[in-house]
C-alpha cells in the first residue's frame, strides 16, 4: 500500500524541524509503513491570523490536489501540528472532491478555534439612543428659548447643532452596520469542515501550553465583561416590566425634535420676528409628551445602561488585548466576537490524549516527539479509512 503523508507545521514554525527527513514522527511512519511512503512538507507563513491560515489553506488544497493527481492509487493523509491542523481542516472546507479523496487528517495539539456572537447586552445601543433623544430635546428647548429671547441667529446656531447632531446619529448607524458585517464575515471565517469520524485523529498532551493561554485569555475577557452584562440586565429589567418599547421609541424622538425645529425654523424664516414664543412652546408640548410617555418611567433605566456603555467602554480595550492570541481581527471585533479554543471541533472525534512528564521541553511540542502518541498516529494511518463511503 502506498501512502502519500503532508506535513504542515504550526503558528511562527516555519521549516519545523518535526517535518524534516529524519524527525522522531517521520522515521516512526517509515518504520510502520514501509518503505513505500512519500512525505510532502507544506510552507506557510505561520502567522497567528485568520487570514494567514485561510490563505494557507488555499494553497494547501493547491498542493493536495496536484500530489493526488500524480498519486491516484495511494492512501493520502495530512498530519498538522497546532494551528497548522487548522489550516489543512480549512482546505478541505469549500472542495467537497479533496475532503472526499483524503483519506485522514490528523491534528497535533490543535487549539480548535470556534467563534460566536459575543453577548454584552444591548447597553451601547440604549445608551446612544437615550443620549441622542435627551440631547436632541435639549437642543429644542435651547432654541425656542433662543428665539423669544435672542432672536434667529441663535436659531440658527441652534439648527446647525441639531444638524450635527443628526449626521453623527446617521454615521453611528452607517459605522454600526459596516462593523456588525465585518464581523459576521470574520465569524465564518471559523467554520470548519464536516467530516467523518474515521477522517479526523486528534492527539492531545498533557499540559498543553498553548490551549492553556488560548484558555486563559477567553476567561479573563468573559470575567470583564461579566459585570457589564449584569448592569445592562439590571438596566433593561425595569423598562420591560413596564412594557416600555425603548429601541422602537429611541429613534422616534430624534425625528420629532427634528420636525419641531424645521417648523419653527420655516416660520421664523417666513415672518421674521413675528412668531410668537408662545407657538414654538405649543410645537414643543407633544414633544415633551411623547418624550415623558417613552422615556421618563424608563430613566432609572437609563442611568444604569450609561454606566453600563461606559464600564463596556473602560474594559473594551482590555477584552481586545486578551483576544490577539486568537487573531487581531478578533481584537478589533472583540465587543461583538468571542473566540474560543476548544480541544475539538464540534461533534464526536477520535481523541487520544497522551500524558507527558514535566521538563524543559514544551507539552505543546511533545505530541510530534514521544512514542505513545507517534504509535497512535501509525496504528490509525493503517487502520481501515472507508474512502468510497464518503463519496
Amino acid at each position: 500500500m502506498r501512502y502519500v503523508v503532508t506535513l504542515v507545521h504550526g503558528t511562527w514554525a516555519r521549516g519545523a524541524p518535526w517535518t524534516q527527513d529524519g524527525s522522531p514522527l517521520r522515521q516512526k511512519l517509515k518504520d510502520a509503513l514501509g518503505s513505500d511512503v512519500r512525505f510532502e512538507r507544506f510552507d506557510w507563513t505561520g502567522w497567528n491570523r485568520q487570514s494567514a491560515r485561510h490563505a494557507a489553506a488555499e494553497c494547501l488544497a493547491g498542493k493536495l490536489r496536484a500530489v493526488i493527481g500524480e498519486e491516484r492509487d495511494a492512501r493520502h493523509f495530512v498530519v498538522g501540528h497546532s494551528h497548522g491542523g487548522l489550516v489543512a481542516l480549512y482546505a478541505l472546507q469549500a472542495d467537497q472532491g479533496l475532503r472526499d479523496r483524503i483519506d485522514g487528517v490528523a491534528c497535533l495539539s490543535t487549539p480548535f478555534l470556534h467563534a460566536r456572537r459575543r453577548y454584552v447586552g444591548r447597553s451601547m445601543s440604549e445608551a446612544l439612543a437615550a443620549l441622542l433623544a435627551f440631547g436632541g430635546l435639549a437642543a429644542l428647548v435651547w432654541t425656542l428659548t433662543s428665539l423669544s429671547v435672542r432672536g434667529l441667529s441663535s436659531l440658527m446656531l441652534a439648527m446647525g447643532g441639531a444638524v450635527l447632531l443628526v449626521l453623527l446619529m446617521v454615521s453611528a448607524v452607517v459605522v454600526g452596520l459596516r462593523w456588525t458585517k465585518k464581523a459576521d464575515h470574520l465569524l465564518e471565517t471559523f467554520a470548519l469542515p464536516d467530516l467523518r469520524e474515521d477522517q479526523l485523529l486528534i492527539v492531545r498532551t498533557t499540559g498543553d501550553e498553548a490551549a492553556t493561554a488560548l484558555g486563559a485569555a477567553h476567561l479573563l475577557a468573559l470575567m470583564i465583561t461579566r459585570p457589564v452584562q449584569v448592569l445592562d440586565d439590571a438596566a433593561s429589567g425595569p423598562a420591560k416590566r413596564l412594557g416600555i418599547r425603548i429601541d422602537a421609541a429611541g429613534p422616534w424622538l430624534p425625528v420629532l425634535v427634528m420636525a419641531g425645529l424645521a417648523l419653527v425654523f420655516v416660520a421664523e424664516w417666513l415672518a421674521p420676528g413675528r412668531v410668537p414664543p408662545g407657538l414654538g412652546y405649543l410645537v414643543l408640548l407633544p414633544i415633551l409628551l411623547v418624550a415623558a410617555w417613552y422615556y421618563l418611567p424608563a430613566l432609572v433605566a437609563y442611568v444604569l445602561e450609561a454606566f453600563a456603555g461606559l464600564g463596556l467602554a473602560a474594559v473594551s480595550g482590555l477584552v481586545s488585548l486578551l483576544m490577539l492570541p486568537f487573531d487581531r481581527r478578533a481584537a478589533l471585533f472583540s465587543l461583538l466576537v468571542e473566540p474560543a479554543a476548544e480541544p475539538t471541533p464540534e461533534g464526536c472525534w477520535r481523541v487520544h490524549h497522551v500524558p507527558v512528564e514535566a521538563g524543559p521541553g514544551l507539552s505543546h511540542s511533545a505530541a510530534y516527539e514521544v512514542d505513545q502518541a507517534l504509535h497512535v498516529l501509525a496504528e490509525w494511518m493503517m487502520g481501515p479509512h472507508d474512502r468510497a463511503a464518503r463519496r
